[in-house]
């Protein structure tokens, strides 16, 4: 009898300790949301939204930082059990993972130098530059391929945004399409007067999301939600947001795209 209590409580402890690290939690270098700062550490609302969520359901998934294409890869399996952050809802995703969220919201835009003299009024008109930089496989960068742009300039890798601005002011391409956080941020690293950049066009809003690969089971998919509805009710959302630069134009209650 003893003999089948240990072993039972050695498949307990087992099965506990799988279910704490059977999903693997990715997100990216990039703006507000989640960001490494200058000491290395993992910082940003949706981290801190995140791990919110983990305290309250009292699990411990480690996260790891990987480049935007190769999270979004892994997020892609169908047999991988992942979740990945920020990540940005559309039409086209949307039937493809488990959605938690909102987490955030943001105005997508197209900047450039300030001594830009091209007016851009239309997205055709922003077709005619010489090169627009992206970031491979962002959705972003999606929008703009189903609108027909062939002057795409994509790169991936842990800082794009920076790499992104960088070539901006060195005239290598005209145009950069990003949220205005991620600039905020991207000009803040590299030292860079945001004054040196402006506003050429704003392209869409749009809201970010945590996201689970199709093989994590419905129910902990529903658990997530329901925590962080919890989180947004009891105004711990809010307060978090509200430590960022800007925070108050992230919060987002509720999502009012229409799907």
């Amino acid at each position: 009898m003893l003999i089948m209590k240990y072993i039972l409580i050695v498949v307990f402890l087992v099965l506990s300790s799988y279910s704490q690290n059977d999903i693997k939690f990715y997100t990216e270098n990039a703006g507000n949301d989640n960001h490494l700062d200058a000491n290395g550490k993992l910082r940003g609302y949706s981290v801190e939204i995140v791990a919110e969520i983990q305290k309250r359901l009292k699990t411990s998934y480690p996260v790891e930082i990987l480049p935007w294409s190769r999270a979004y890869n892994l997020l892609s399996s169908k047999e991988l059990k992942v979740a990945v952050f920020s990540t940005t809802r559309t039409k086209k995703r949307n039937k493809l993972f488990k959605w938690v969220g909102p987490l955030g919201k943001y105005d997508t835009l197209l900047f450039a130098r300030k001594d830009f003299k091209t007016p851009i009024k239309t997205l055709d008109d922003a077709k005619k530059v010489n090169s627009i930089g992206c970031y491979l496989d962002d959705v972003r960068t999606d929008l703009l391929i189903q609108e027909g742009f062939k002057n795409l300039d994509s790169i991936s890798g842990i800082n794009v945004n920076e790499t992104n601005l960088k070539k901006l002011l060195a005239g290598r391409i005209e145009l950069w399409i990003c949220s205005r956080n991620s600039m905020y941020r991207a000009a803040k690293a590299l030292k860079v007067s945001p004054d040196e950049i402006k506003d050429a066009f704003l392209v869409k809003r749009m809201y970010s999301y945590l996201t689970f690969s199709e093989a994590v089971p419905d129910s902990t998919v529903e658990l997530w939600q329901k925590t962080l509805d919890e989180i947004k009710a009891d105004k711990s959302y809010q307060k978090i947001l509200m430590k960022y630069p800007h925070g108050e134009y992230s919060i987002a209650l509720e999502d009012l795209t229409k799907w």
